[in-house]
């Protein structure tokens, strides 16, 4: 369906390509190659992407949840993310001032 081929989309292309992006402003800028403002500007269209990326997740996942409500789904499994997205969710979570992971449990 669209949805899922737009993120797909995303997964597969927009969302790599803004992460390879922010590495190589960021490699640039340490070593005076790329000025701040262009790496801030990578910065915020990475999470830009990442935010719209789970916007439309959201929006697929609260489709099939109303979908299985109308037909009387009694199977939580079938409105519940997988946990490769869980996953995916956590490892996107960034704090865009040092590029660490921002999850709870994970090592800092």
């Amino acid at each position: 369906n669209i949805a899922d081929q737009q993120l797909s989309l995303f997964r597969q292309g927009i969302l790599p390509q803004a992460e390879q992006t922010t590495a190589s402003m960021l490699a640039g800028y340490q070593v005076n190659k790329v000025d701040f403002l262009n790496l801030v500007r990578a910065q915020l269209t990475e999470f830009n992407h990442n935010m719209e990326y789970w916007r439309l997740y959201a929006r697929a996942q609260q489709a099939v949840a109303r979908l299985a409500a109308a037909a009387g789904a009694n199977d939580i499994q079938a409105i519940t993310p997988n946990s490769d997205e869980v996953s995916l969710a956590c490892s996107k979570a960034t704090n865009i001032a040092t590029q660490k992971p921002n999850c709870e449990g994970e090592p800092q």
